[in-house]
């Protein structure tokens, strides 16, 4: 029997007794030099000389609107648009013409049944208003609804624009899309169900994607920014710096400049203060970081700090922390102070954290000698300046991961 001895990729067998020697692979110039396999099959190769088999082939076009697969016959990926319910037609919600992606008798070419109030073959006609139930014994003296005679014209209880016959009667136009799988423009302008932006919050509408914090369900699973951090400065949105490393080796006081934080990415301004929410794998810290390394001048800065709730964290880190420390705080009251006095060649700052609950820290600074103006850094859209007196509240919050 021939034996494959190769445990990392399955190579092409060559009949018992080759010249190459038992169970050794083909030789090859090129992948050309390698018999044929199946298309779907693992991807040939020609490696170090030799014929191989790689990695199974993977057709995924990286859309979620699509369901990949492939097709020997044809040689070929393809890529079909979803079908959630397998009923034939592709969703709305990805450009199909099923007005319905969650009910498989509901589709282009079903049978109308003429009660019930449903578009069963999505010609936006339901029940008696629908020519194919002419003569059906249940429209008897009914008649497709008219939308501004004030009659019930179809017999389904629904008078005029209440009726969703007439969702498309320019007359009946709806402030936004008011059903997101039926086929229709319910607002009039122009765009049809998950096309309007009106449904982005309709789970049959949704593609998914990493969730981030927006206010939106961006990985449709049913909530909105699950998972993720979400920050604000007085209210407004803000973007934190994410890294990999908590936040006391983020902040990275003494290394290299032995009295100053040192953090990468550099976030440190010549003469000014810079406040930023940081979030790492231990939570979020919010920093306070004056002026940068020998600049030519030192300075001088205090602060009143509050964290609410005061569980939520602490001082992680404060420059030069030793018996006389420039920073303290009071965990059972939440607040803390700071009065920080540095030289030409350093900085000055504290690391408030690690937060891994809802939090708001306020920060007041005053009395800047040596700094000139105060920025919140924004993740990389330009910061936002404040002023040295007024409080400076920025808080997170976290809603947990769906499982």
């Amino acid at each position: 029997m021939c034996r494959r001895p190769w445990p990392l990729l399955v190579l092409f067998a060559l009949g018992c007794g080759a010249k190459s020697g038992i169970g050794t692979p083909p030789p090859c110039a090129t992948v050309d030099d390698c018999a044929p396999v199946p298309f779907c099959g693992p991807v040939p190769a020609c490696l170090d000389g030799y014929c191989a088999l790689g990695e199974p082939r993977v057709c995924d076009d990286g859309s979620a609107c699509t369901e990949d697969a492939c097709d020997e016959a044809a040689r070929a990926c393809v890529f079909a648009i979803r079908d959630g319910d397998r009923d034939g037609y592709g969703d709305a919600s990805c450009g199909g013409d099923d007005c319905d992606d969650a009910d498989p008798s509901v589709h282009p070419g079903a049978l109308e049944r003429c009660t019930g109030g449903v578009d069963e073959d999505c010609d936006a006609r339901t029940d008696c208003s629908d020519l194919d139930c002419a003569g059906d014994p249940a429209c008897e003296g009914c008649m497709p609804e008219g939308c501004l005679d004030g009659l019930d014209d179809d017999c389904d209880g629904l008078v005029d624009c209440a009726d969703s016959d007439c969702a498309d009667d320019p007359e009946c136009c709806r402030p936004s899309e008011v059903r997101c799988a039926d086929a229709r423009d319910d607002d009039c302008d122009g765009l049809v169900d998950c096309l309007d932006d009106d449904c982005m919050r309709d789970p049959r509408c949704c593609v998914a994607t990493d969730e981030v914090c927006n206010g939106l369900d961006d990985d449709c699973d049913g909530v909105a920014d699950d998972g993720v951090g979400c920050y604000f400065l007085d209210g407004e949105p803000l973007a934190a710096i994410t890294t990999t490393t908590c936040g006391r080796a983020w902040y990275s006081y003494g290394d290299p400049d032995t009295a100053s934080a040192n953090p990468v990415p550099d976030v440190r301004r010549a003469d000014e203060v810079v406040l930023l929410v940081q979030e790492g794998p231990c939570g979020a810290n919010v920093a306070v970081i004056a002026d940068t390394t020998n600049d030519g001048d030192g300075g001088r800065l205090t602060a009143a700090l509050s964290i609410t709730p005061r569980t939520a964290g602490g001082i992680v880190q404060s420059d030069e922390a030793g018996p006389r420390p420039e920073c303290s705080y009071d965990a059972r009251a939440g607040r803390g102070s700071c009065d920080w006095r540095w030289e030409p060649c350093c900085t000055d700052g504290v690391l408030l954290g690690e937060m891994t609950e809802d939090f708001c820290v306020e920060v007041t600074l005053t009395l800047p000698e040596g700094v000139r103006r105060v920025f919140v850094l924004d993740g990389v859209d330009p910061p936002i300046e404040r002023s040295f007196g007024e409080p400076i509240e920025i808080c997170g919050q976290r809603v947990p991961a769906v499982p």
